[in-house]
């Protein structure tokens, strides 16, 4: 096979049903090359079996060939009958998913008559035809991996020259240029490979969007590529056993062997049914270790449902309007459509994406939740959790624990659960929240939901327990949890194991209502590292209205030194022509420094000197939560789905701009409260780790079959691409 020709075309296209198709039933047309062939058609018809869902298929294959072959050739390749070729295919039958496999082409490419056959032009004029019968059709670009390079030169393709598991192979991976690095380069428009790389799909991906807003459905990619390097990366750090490299999925210098052939069916079931893989047997595809088929089953639904639900497509320019981040309408949730969303912030002009280097880390023997954190004098990280208990200890609404090294092989055990804090009135729900280590001392804020009901009166506390029926009514009180204020600043010169300062019954708030979830901005060990022009001063945020639907972020200080002196603390009141921040006493009159109205949560902010910038993150339910909501729909549509954003800002007060937006944060695991603790950065800031909850559902709410739960002190690792 020669080097041009090396990749199939997959056109596939995934949408609703045509008239006199059953719901059931799947049509997918597949154009390409003997890359397209690696899906294995009747394979994959054998896994959308195993759901119930009928694949019908054709295809036209022509080996080695580029789009550019396929389009001038439109009567030749292998095909599946009735349908015949492409343009017979598309012309004369309707389709669900039609999908493209670009091949070593460029997007733009003129021939001598000076028509335009790039993989853009191209992929728009087969769109067009496939939409003239299917107005619902769904186009998929294949992003396919990139092909073996030593020395940045292309390896020979003899059969089975890579494959580990034919005797004799002598697939040497010493010889081999890195997978991630060759999938993370810049595309350059040149004949140097880089239209094999991730920047290359992701940037079609965008280009076709804009040229085809005729399809009711924008494109999306069949995510194969990204799939592979992220399964890489975890054979990389020692998490897949037998595993070191995921070109030991490769059979030469470009096709695969039977398990790549099964994470890229896998990867076309996720993609094309929207469902989960996990489960799926393997008996189409051949032997397949059982602990490695589910490791390719998690790693593609995490790519796979993320990108389904991702908003705002990875990667783009930076936005010069706010309409630039809009999104394509999202899935409804239950019977209730969502509305697009619109993130009224610019694209970062630093940092191009935050992306998961690893898969996340449940830490064993916990289950609360929450994990504000400060980072000690002594090197320690110290987390306040919530409800919950830890390592066979009681259950309590408080819980300090101290943890030390860096995950996955962190150790952690509990110094306090806050004996001295007491609930007495509903409407001061007390929990803790506002970790802050000054020097040797901690502090730790006891601070109040309101979660009291004129039309219960039965309801109270006994022992710290609420007490009374727990009803649709309560589920909504519960689930929005609407803020009250801080009750006091508990403070300890002893690493956490005695406290004083707790909350009095009936005393006046601290801070009210817009300072509830407070939350500490963080410097290095005892606030040290503050840069010079905010030195002096604790920095503190919280969200407004509701645990996970408010709708700003306020910003507070005070000097380190006077902490517990509620005069001392100044509010943030605007900012000025040179950003610049006024300060003002009155909390009532506080200025937000970010907004997104319902879907601002508890909010986390963390320095990251290597980088110099400050990063700001909040989740919150993809369905904004009212008192005014009928309970049975609250029941239906509420801790189904949450998002995740992430910006970037010079100062504490902004401006602020837009580092990752998703949509389905976790997807089935509902995560939360995303924190990211300084003493987890690499010294360039390019790396890190986030801190978050998981699986908050409330009772009632269902979970998936076989799910383990992430309602837990949860981390996971990843890296900040830098533009």
């Amino acid at each position: 096979m020669k080097k041009r020709f090396l990749f199939t075309l997959l056109l596939l296209a995934c949408a609703a049903a045509p008239r006199g198709v059953a719901a059931d039933t799947l049509r997918v047309y597949f154009i390409g090359n003997s890359v397209t062939d690696t899906v294995r058609y009747g394979e994959l018809a054998k896994l959308a079996a195993a759901r119930e869902v009928k694949l019908e298929w054709g295809r036209t294959m022509i080996p080695g060939a580029p789009l550019e072959w396929i389009y001038t050739h439109p009567n030749d390749g292998f095909q599946q009958e009735p349908y015949g070729t492409w343009s017979k295919a598309l012309h004369d039958f309707a389709w669900d998913a039609v999908s493209l496999q670009p091949f070593d082409r460029q997007l733009h490419g003129k021939n001598d008559a000076g028509k335009d056959l790039g993989d853009v032009a191209l992929i728009k004029e087969w769109a067009e035809i496939a939409a003239r019968k299917n107005t619902d059709v769904q186009i998929y670009l294949y992003a396919r991996w990139p092909r073996v390079t030593s020395g940045g030169k292309g390896a020979d393709f003899d059969k089975n020259d890579y494959d580990p598991t034919k005797p004799g192979s002598g697939n040497d991976l010493s010889k081999v240029d890195d997978f991630t690095a060759r999938w993370e380069a810049k595309y350059s428009g040149g004949w140097d490979n880089s239209n094999e790389t991730r920047d290359y799909f992701d940037t079609l991906l965008r280009e076709v969007r804009k040229e085809t807003p005729f399809l009711k459905n924008p494109p999306l990619l069949v995510p194969v590529g990204h799939v592979m390097n992220a399964l890489h990366t975890q054979m990389k750090a020692g998490q897949v056993p037998g595993y070191t490299s995921i070109y030991q999925f490769y059979k030469d210098g470009i096709h695969l062997n039977e398990a790549g052939s099964y994470l890229v069916g896998c990867t076309y079931f996720a993609t094309l049914l929207k469902q989960s893989p996990v489960g799926l047997p393997t008996a189409p595809y051949g032997k397949i270790d059982p602990a490695l088929a589910e490791t390719i089953q998690k790693t593609i639904w995490e790519v796979v449902n993320t990108r389904l639900k991702a908003v705002v497509p990875p990667g783009p320019e930076p936005a010069s309007d706010p309409a630039a981040t809009n999104s394509a309408p999202t899935k409804p949730v239950g019977d209730v459509p969502l509305n697009p969303r619109v993130l009224m912030y610019p694209r970062s002009t630093l940092i191009d994406r935050l992306e998961w280097t690893g898969p996340a880390h449940k830490l064993p023997g916990t289950a609360s939740d929450m994990h504000w954190h400060a980072w000690g004098a002594d090197g320690a990280l110290y987390v306040v959790d919530d409800d919950g208990e830890n390592f066979g200890g009681p259950r309590s609404f408080a819980h300090l624990l101290k943890v030390e090294g860096r995950p996955p092989e962190q150790k952690a055990h509990v110094v306090s659960r806050f004996p001295g804090i007491e609930r007495y009135s509903m409407r001061r729900h007390l929990y803790v929240n506002g970790a802050l280590a000054v020097g040797s001392r901690l502090y730790v804020a006891a601070y109040e939901y309101d979660s009291h009901d004129p039309a219960r009166a039965e309801r109270r506390f006994a022992e710290n327990v609420v007490v009374a029926a727990k009803g649709d009514d309560f589920f909504v009180l519960d689930a929005i949890s609407h803020h009250g204020g801080v009750a006091s600043l508990m403070y300890s010169d002893d690493e956490g194991v005695n406290w004083a300062n707790y909350p009095v019954a009936n005393a006046p708030l601290f801070l009210g209502p817009r300072f509830a979830g407070l939350s500490f901005v963080g410097f290095g060990p005892g606030y040290t590292g503050v840069p010079e022009f905010l030195d002096g001063y604790v920095y503190a945020i919280s969200n407004d209205e509701s645990w996970e639907s408010g709708s700003h972020v306020f910003l507070a200080r005070v000097p380190k030194d006077k902490v517990l002196d509620r005069t001392a603390w100044r509010f943030y009141g605007g900012r000025s022509n040179t950003n610049g921040a006024a300060w003002i006493p009155e909390e009532a009159y506080a200025r937000p420094i970010i907004t997104d109205h319902g879907h601002v949560g508890h909010p986390t902010m963390t320095y990251v000197p290597g980088l110099k910038r400050f990063l700001l993150a909040f989740g919150s339910d993809a369905v904004p939560k009212s008192y005014a909501h009928d309970p049975k729909l609250a029941w239906a549509t509420w801790h189904r789905r949450r998002e995740l954003q992430i910006y970037e800002g010079l100062t504490p007060w902004g401006p602020w701009a837009l580092v990752h937006y998703d949509p389905a944060w976790e997807g089935d695991h509902i995560a939360y409260l995303p924190q990211l603790p300084p003493c987890w950065f690499s010294p360039d800031g390019k790396e890190g780790i986030m801190m978050f909850s998981g699986d908050y559902r409330m009772w009632g709410v269902p979970e998936p079959a076989n799910h383990e739960s992430w309602y837990a002190q949860m981390t996971r690792p990843f890296r900040l691409v830098l533009k």
